[in-house]
């Protein structure tokens, strides 16, 4: 009876094994499933025939050590053969082989469609561009000790945003500045590094 006991333990423990190492065993197989081979820190060296794209993604991801998360769109046949490469770059070539793209979203990449992740990127600027028109502007004026102030109304007129405008205040030598509360500080940071004593020769 003990020796039966002993050996559904023995079984019982060997199972658990194979359960517990199971995943790790089929973490690692992608790399060696595309002949993906490690030259140094960060590179590697991947030989590819027609591997299935989510396969090789799946090497690089774990290769990596990022999350790589495919959009519905991101399929493809892999051809390639790169030697010594960082991951980055084969990450690339195989995406832009396929008419696919990535964007890092914190500590995601997330890949699709090249043209989709483009259209997105355009909304994006788009919304934010829309934000910026509905942010009140802010007034701040800016007293000059040394510089004249008509002298500095072009070169801080360039970092000014669209919406952005310098006055200038002769009586005083005060710059008039109106602007996004984001931008202005840096403005007037601007104004106080080129309002300098001309130095004396």
């Amino acid at each position: 009876m003990s020796a039966k006991k002993a050996g559904l333990g023995i079984l019982w423990a060997m199972l658990m094994v194979a359960f517990i190492s199971a995943p790790v065993m089929a973490q690692s197989s992608a790399g060696s499933t595309v002949g993906l081979v490690r030259t140094s820190t960060g590179s590697f060296s991947l030989y590819v025939d027609g591997a299935d794209l989510r396969t090789v993604l799946r090497a690089i991801a774990e290769f990596s050590g990022r999350n790589i998360v495919l959009g519905t769109n991101a399929r493809g046949t892999v051809r390639i053969t790169v030697k010594n490469v960082a991951w980055q770059d084969a990450l690339k070539a195989v995406l832009r082989a396929n008419g696919l793209d990535y964007v890092e979203d914190g500590a995601v990449i997330r890949v699709d469609d090249a043209a989709k992740l483009n259209a997105e990127k355009v909304e994006r600027e788009t919304a934010n561009a829309r934000t910026q028109e509905l942010v009140p502007l802010e007034t701040r004026i800016v007293k000059l000790n040394y510089a004249n102030a008509a002298e500095l109304t072009t070169p801080l007129g360039a970092t000014l945003s669209k919406r952005g405008t310098i006055q200038t205040e002769k009586r005083t030598n005060s710059l008039i500045i109106t602007d996004l509360p984001s931008n202005l500080d840096m403005v007037s940071q601007m104004a106080a590094q080129l309002d300098s004593q001309t130095p004396q020769i």
